[in-house]
């Protein structure tokens, strides 16, 4: 998905090494922030928000086909709320 989105995020947590990474990628990861590495105290976690580049395959929306895919695939509704925006 990463290749193929206008806007993608990282981030996650580890209580072993006590530390969060984040990082993010632009422009079908043609561009990159600096990764923002910082001390916690817990939280073992990965979270990735990534939005579609739509306009690369001609679509305006994610077919709500390709949603209920999306949502088979990573078991979780709030990944729906992503989605939308």
């Amino acid at each position: 998905a990463n290749i193929f989105s206008k806007k993608f995020i990282i981030e996650t947590g580890s209580s072993k090494m006590k530390k969060h990474y984040t990082q993010s990628f632009y422009d079908n990861m043609t561009r990159k922030e600096e990764p923002i590495i910082t001390k916690v105290d817990n939280g073992d976690f990965t979270c990735i928000k990534f939005f579609p580049d739509l306009t690369r395959f001609n679509m305006t929306r994610l077919d709500p086909d390709i949603v209920t895919i999306a949502i088979d695939l990573f078991g979780k509704a709030e990944f729906l709320d992503l989605l939308k925006t």
